[in-house]
């Protein structure tokens, strides 16, 4: 998410508090940027709220971007007249980043080709990449046997002794 907002601001956020908090120093300077980034984090909070409390599972980083562009626009109100531009710039952007379509990997995006392959029955070995021109591995899964993937809970034996707390 942090590189989404880089991208967007064109500097280099970091990934962890300390190196977004570093921006709060020129407040006016980069007003824009730390409500975006402070709409991130309160973001993520109630993303989190929702995981944990309410049953939620995991989708996608787009639900944390939909998260995102709503808390922005509640706090549209909030901000200084000065900023209205530059806060529609970014709504823009993130809404942008929303239409594309969700990246895979770190870094800049590379031309792949795939791997040809039959769709006949496999050996049960996951080892299938996804290639560079040069057939450099991207990703390389490893080769579990099919019976390693068994999908039976294990069994808990649970003693329960009624005369102690």
């Amino acid at each position: 998410m942090w590189r989404h907002l880089s991208e967007i601001f064109d500097v280099n956020l970091g990934a962890d508090y300390e190196s977004v908090a570093r921006w709060w120093l020129s407040n006016n300077r980069h007003a824009i940027m730390n409500m975006t980034c402070a709409a991130l984090m309160w973001s993520i909070w109630k993303l989190r709220n929702d995981l944990c409390f309410q049953g939620k599972a995991w989708r996608s980083e787009k639900v944390l971007l939909y998260k995102l562009l709503g808390t922005l626009r509640n706090w549209q109100l909030l901000c200084k007249e000065a900023y209205l531009v530059d806060l529609a710039s970014v709504l823009e952007a993130l809404e942008l980043k929303l239409r594309q379509p969700l990246r895979l990997q770190d870094g800049p995006p590379r031309s792949r080709e795939l791997v040809s392959s039959s769709l006949g029955p496999s050996a049960g070995k996951a080892s299938e990449a996804v290639r560079t021109p040069t057939e450099q591995p991207i990703v390389q899964l490893p080769n579990y046997p099919v019976e390693r993937l068994s999908t039976e809970q294990p069994s808990y034996n649970v003693l329960l002794d009624s005369g102690r707390a």
